[in-house]
This record gives structure tokens, sequence and C-alpha cells, in this order.
């Protein structure tokens, strides 16, 4: 949690309770190659590359440069920039790696590089797309369907901290709600 933290931000990051569901249904585990697209300030990169090393790779594509340098710069700081390869490429115009265990999308069309993730993905893989809105998710999930993913599923996580006093306990007042709408499918064959 300290790297996160200590991460500088130049765009809006995939919060934590966002990103732990990411690793928990995409199965991030050590030895994983996973590919995500839109490294932002690289807090979910980050957090891939903590989980996957010391024998996996995190590949990044993203496609405004000046997100990459910062990220990298992020990265160095976090010590994991060994387990990352960053791509300036757009995702929605083809993927070069195969065999990926897992893809997270958090761009604002990611129905257009579903295809190209069927294709990258193992069997077993799991495409995981983050959105903000709900149009977005509809138009997500419509496209999987078409490409034979399985267990599709969509949910947002809302956290709320709980407030202990000497005499009594009650949620707390402030809320972290709407990050955005997680969706997550399986490819089998």
């Amino acid at each position: 949690m300290d790297r996160i933290r200590s991460l500088k931000r130049k765009a809006q990051i995939i919060l934590p309770k966002d990103a732990a569901h990411i690793i928990l249904h995409c199965d991030i585990t050590p030895g994983k190659t996973v590919l995500e697209s839109g490294i932002g300030s690289a807090s979910l990169t980050t957090i891939l590359a903590s989980m996957i090393q010391p024998d996996g790779m995190v590949f990044s594509y993203e496609m405004r440069n000046d997100f990459i340098c910062h990220a990298q710069k992020n990265l160095e700081q976090s010590q994991l920039l060994d387990f990352v390869t960053i791509k300036e490429k757009d995702i929605t115009k083809g993927i070069d790696e195969t065999n990926l265990h897992a893809i997270i999308l958090d761009i604002p069309n990611p129905w257009d590089a579903v295809n190209y993730a069927w294709n990258a993905l193992e069997i077993g893989g799991t495409l995981c797309t983050y959105s903000p809105l709900v149009s977005q998710m509809e138009q997500t999930i419509r496209t999987m369907q078409k490409h034979s993913f399985v267990d599709i599923r969509s949910f947002e996580t809302l956290q709320r901290e709980m407030i202990v006093k000497e005499h009594g306990s009650r949620p707390s007042f402030d809320m972290l709600g709407h990050t955005g709408y997680l969706t997550f499918a399986r490819k089998v064959p």
C-alpha cells in the first residue's frame, strides 16, 4: 500500500478497492504474464508487477508518451520496472503477445480490443475491463458475448469505513463510492 500512496499522479488511478478485485478475479500470482492497457500513473501496474514477480511479466500498452514517461518514473521509484515492458501502442489496433494469463483494459472503448484480447489470451485466461460508465460496460459485455467469452460478470465496489468509539460504532458518513464498473470474462475453448 505504501508503494501506491507514494506514486505521483498524472492521471486518475484504479484504486486499491478495485485493484484487489482485479488481482483476485484474474488470479494474478507469481510467474503469470499479464497485459494491461492504459498505464496512466502506473498504480495498477505497480500492483500487478508486485504480484507477478519474480518470474512473471506485465506488458503495458499506452498511447500517450507523457503517461509512459511519468509511469516509468513511478515504476523506477517502486523498484518494479524490471517486471514491466511498456509499449507505446494502441491496443485497439492489435496485441503482440500471446498466451497471456490475463488482460486488463482501462481504456474508454474496451469493446474495440475484445477481439484482440480473445486471440492473445491463453485458454482459461481472463479479460477484465474497468469502465466508469454503464454504457461502456454494456457495450463491452455485448462484444464479449459475441466472442464466446463465458462467465461474464460486472460489479461495482463500494467502500465505507467503520468508526469505532468507546460508546459505540457506526458506519462513516463518508464513503468511497462509485469509481468504475469491473467486468470479467473467461476464454474457454
